[in-house]
Order: C-alpha cells, then sequence, then structure tokens
C-alpha cells in the first residue's frame, strides 16, 4: 500500500548508508506484539484495518499499519511496544484545476 511505504519512508528518511534496515513484511493483526497492536486497534476504533507492515529500522521493529477510520484513510507507525512514532490521514481531496 502506497499510505504505508510512504509513511515510513518519511519517519525513516533521515537514513545512512551505515543504518541497517530490512525490507518491509505483511503480517496479520495477530502476529503484531500486544502493546502494538492495542494501539493500532484503538486509533482504527470501528474502522477496519487493511495491512500491516513489520519493518526493522536501525534494530528497531516498527509496525506499520492502514486503517480506514471514520470513513478516511489513515495509516501509523508504531513501535513493538505500542508507541506511536507516526500518523498521518491520508489526503483524499481531488485535485481537479
Amino acid at each position: 500500500m502506497l499510505g504505508l511505504m510512504t509513511l515510513s519512508v518519511a519517519v525513516t528518511g533521515a537514513e545512512t548508508d551505515n543504518d541497517r534496515s530490512e525490507a518491509a513484511k505483511e503480517v496479520s493483526i495477530e502476529q503484531v506484539p500486544p502493546p502494538a497492536r492495542a494501539t493500532i486497534m484503538q486509533a482504527a476504533g470501528r474502522g477496519t484495518v487493511q495491512e500491516i507492515e513489520r519493518l526493522s529500522r536501525n534494530g528497531t521493529i516498527l509496525y506499520a499499519a492502514a486503517f480506514l477510520a471514520d470513513g478516511r484513510q489513515q495509516v501509523m507507525l508504531v513501535t513493538a511496544d505500542g508507541a506511536v512514532v507516526a500518523q498521518q490521514a491520508e489526503d483524499d481531496d481531488d485535485d481537479d484545476d
């Protein structure tokens, strides 16, 4: 999903060649540690979690989640212990200039 990729690149964009990163891997909500899962589910509320990717940046495991909440597409990046690193609502504006 483009939103997850955009969010994870934006958050980790300042990496150098010495930084260790692994490719993102799609995971199910059941594969997410309970603290991170609780944060994602709380943010999604009654919405639908659409995709979760597991990322590793400099030895830190992060989970990028895309979900639909209150009719808006949103993405968030959380650590395994449930701390929110970044969150954004996708712009659903159609630029019909």
